[in-house]
């Protein structure tokens, strides 16, 4: 990869948001032409990753491939299992009526 590439990788990666391809100039100090070139070098390298290039229009960011998307999902939201136990249940009954309650207010309600 590029060196242009990899900066942009990086970029993207860490972005919370899709990006401009202007705002990938300004942060590279780069021509759009040579953005362009390295963003379709990414999209490349990164065919058959659990990753992809994803654009909209101008907009541009990295995006789980559909068909690892319940994977990431299931690492990232574990389902809750099992109940409660009947003590915690009783601390939360005591925290909803009682609230603001201490931990030692608990322990004597209890």
């Amino acid at each position: 990869m590029t060196d242009l590439a990899t900066a942009l990788e990086a970029i993207l990666f860490a972005s919370q948001r899709p990006l401009r391809v202007r705002e990938l100039q300004q942060a590279t100090d780069s021509e759009k032409a040579a953005v362009e070139a390295a963003l379709e070098e990414l999209r490349a390298r990164l065919e058959g990753r659990g990753v992809m290039l994803q654009r909209h229009h101008d907009q541009v960011h990295l995006a789980t491939r559909p068909e690892v998307a319940a994977y990431v999902r299931r690492a990232l939201r574990p389902e809750v299992t099992g109940r409660l136990s009947p003590a915690a249940y009783e601390t939360l009954a005591i925290v909803a009526y009682q609230q603001p309650v201490t931990r030692a207010q608990v322990e004597e309600l209890r």
